[in-house]
């Protein structure tokens, strides 16, 4: 935990499995600085760098070390989460769908628009979730 507060950081991406996982990286000054996605094959979202329109922003592609949320929340002695914020660029499926749910936020707040349609809503409701769809982001409350 960091400064007493209950709030864990991860310095790793968090995937669907612990080890490496590739990233492409947009040009920062022509693309919001940091943008990245996930470009492995288990990867079921947008790949934002990958169209046409777009690939002249990839700058390169990079190794980083990855996390599965399970691992992440047994490391950190996790035990409750109140609030939870997922935008990982099309990946939020792919996480979501191998996590356990052994701690389910109370409230979640998770970027869908790079995922194909009800994946998120059927990975979800059946963990007992009443769910509000944006444009972009879909609010989730137990």
């Amino acid at each position: 935990m960091a400064s007493g507060l209950p709030v864990a950081i991860c310095e790793k991406a968090i995937s669907d499995y612990d080890g490496e996982i590739t990233m492409a990286v947009g040009d920062g000054e022509q693309w919001a600085t940091g943008a990245s996605h996930v470009t492995a094959n288990n990867h079921t979202g947008a790949r934002l760098l990958d169209l046409p329109v777009n690939k002249f922003l990839r700058k390169e592609d990079i190794k980083v070390e990855c996390i599965s949320l399970d691992s992440f929340i047994l490391k950190n002695k996790i035990t409750s989460i109140d609030f939870c914020k997922i935008d990982i660029e099309g990946h939020e499926a792919t996480v979501l769908g191998a996590y356990s749910w052994s701690v389910k936020p109370a409230f979640m707040k998770i970027e869908h628009c790079h995922t194909p349609g009800s994946t998120l809503d059927d990975i979800l409701r059946p963990q007992g979730y009443s769910i509000f769809v944006e444009s972009d982001d879909i609010y989730c409350v137990l």
